[in-house]
């Protein structure tokens, strides 16, 4: 009868915390996971944009000894879309 009443006691009691301990656990893990993922896909966007920055402050001081208007919206209609309020030449034309 003891034994019963651990062997009870083991399967109501025990097991169930040991799991929810390893699913916290496990919880824990991948949120560390998706934290650094989120971390360097910020990382990535971030020099993208840094580099597309430069890029485009070199057009610019280059551009603004060029006569020509339309070769400002020629290099600019080149650039990515994702530079934002520099990409407008569409709307102004």
């Amino acid at each position: 009868m003891q034994r019963n009443r651990y062997i009870r006691l083991f399967f109501i009691y025990i097991i169930p915390a040991k799991l929810d301990i390893i699913a916290k656990e496990n919880t824990r893990q991948l949120q560390a996971t998706w934290i650094k993922r989120r971390q360097q896909a910020y990382m990535k966007q971030d020099s993208y944009q840094r580099k597309w920055g430069r890029v485009l402050s070199y057009l610019r001081q280059r551009l603004l000894i060029c006569e020509a208007p339309s070769q400002i919206s020629l290099f600019l209609g080149a650039l990515p879309s994702t530079l934002g309020k520099e990409n407008n030449h569409k709307e102004n034309r």
